[in-house]
């Protein structure tokens, strides 16, 4: 059996890069909402780990579209299958003008007004996190990627149907059902 080694965190500096992720990646989980059609467990609701960080995965919504947030560098990432490309610096600003950037850069692309999120409390988070600090983000990428490769590990083992390794934005936890 292999030995997973996760990343030390100090709990009380990266509370306020945690919490501006946590708000980052409920900006992310509306646009799976209004996006994607429903499935069984608020699976068409969740993020999944990534190389880099967290990702909607590609979202099917008339055009197609993928965010991330790319923790290594910093970025939030947006692509369209047309190849527009957004990447925007994760500093610690209010989820808001992030909600507001990905709106801007998805209905230039063409993205249908259905798909488009009506404001929301992760939307109007106006709260800014000036003591955020990439490093922080960078290491709860790592956990979260070490926690992701271990669950799958685990799951790989199970006879039963499981549920895909999954991140809810809303409280910002790892799943496997």
């Amino acid at each position: 059996m292999s030995t997973q080694h996760f990343p030390e965190l100090d709990s009380p500096s990266i509370t306020v890069t945690r919490d501006a992720l946590h708000a980052y990646a409920r900006v992310l989980g509306s646009w799976l909402k209004c996006c994607r059609a429903k499935r069984k467990h608020w699976w068409h609701a969740s993020l999944r780990s990534s190389l880099n960080g967290l990702t909607t995965g590609v979202v099917h919504a008339g055009i197609d579209f993928e965010l991330e947030l790319n923790l290594r560098e910093g970025l939030l990432i947006g692509r369209t299958s047309t190849g527009a490309l957004l990447s925007e610096t994760l500093h610690g600003q209010p989820a808001s003008e992030l909600a507001e950037g990905i709106k801007r850069f998805l209905v230039a692309n063409g993205i249908a007004s259905q798909f488009v999120p009506e404001k929301n409390d992760s939307h109007e988070n106006t709260t800014a996190h000036p003591a955020y600090a990439a490093e922080h983000a960078h290491n709860i990428a790592r956990v979260l990627n070490s926690v992701a490769t271990t669950m799958e590990l685990f799951r790989a083992v199970i006879r039963e149907e499981t549920s895909p390794i999954q991140l809810w934005p809303h409280h910002f936890d790892p799943s496997l059902l």
